[in-house]
């Protein structure tokens, strides 16, 4: 009691960057400077009591920062760019996407939505995994745009991110050249000289680019 009843609190380790401070009669702990868990997730602070006749003593003060829901998701990739054939079955892998945050817990957890551009031929896994969920037919359309979207799992606030991803499918070559007003018969006199046009046949194939290409010859 008297003088040597009065104590002085101070701040010995553990105080990273300056980041708290005590009030040494009270010995409350005062924050200095703001707190980021991705930068430092806890402190380990010593706290010393000393009293008017030098008489000291220490313990620790383990300061916990808990995680809010401050980082949006990010896409590894804004852009991503992928092929599948037109004859690839009802779960074909066609690409994979990946989101990351700096949070923790819920507030890192990743769902993933295609937003638009599929027309119900893809789908998306909460891994990112984007597979096709219908047949795909280069000759009705060669090529889709997907847009991504990465949400977190933040119990107030969701945050999200988007990307892009283009399919482009791959044609094989499913259809058999045919020949256009078929059968043919010619007559043709027989005094016409060489290199005369007798009859000019024609032919299509439904297949795309080269695969859709015909040539012709005789047998």
């Amino acid at each position: 009691s008297g003088s040597f009843g009065t104590v002085t609190y101070t701040l010995t380790t553990g105080n990273v960057g300056n980041t708290f401070t005590i009030d040494s009669s009270s010995g409350d702990v005062l924050l200095l400077k703001t707190l980021d868990r991705e930068t430092i997730g806890s402190y380990r602070i010593r706290v010393v009591v000393e009293s008017s006749d030098s008489k000291t003593n220490s313990e620790i003060v383990n300061v916990t920062v808990t995680d809010v829901n401050d980082n949006a998701p990010v896409f590894e990739s804004q852009v991503y760019f992928a092929n599948v054939s037109e004859s690839a079955t009802t779960n074909t892998l066609v690409s994979t996407v990946s989101c990351s945050d700096e949070d923790s817990n819920d507030n890192a957890a990743i769902t993933y939505v295609i937003v638009s551009g599929d027309f119900g031929h893809f789908s998306i896994n909460d891994n990112g995994r984007i597979t096709t969920t219908s047949a795909l037919d280069v000759e009705k359309r060669s090529s889709y745009v997907l847009s991504v979207r990465c949400s977190d799992g933040g119990n107030k606030t969701k945050l999200s991110a988007t990307a892009t991803v283009n399919v482009q499918i791959l044609a094989v070559n499913e259809y058999t050249p045919e020949f256009l007003d078929a059968p043919y018969e010619v007559s043709v006199n027989e005094n016409v000289s060489v290199g005369t046009v007798l009859y000019t046949v024609s032919a299509r194939d439904n297949d795309t680019g080269t695969q859709g290409e015909v040539r012709f010859s005789l047998s």
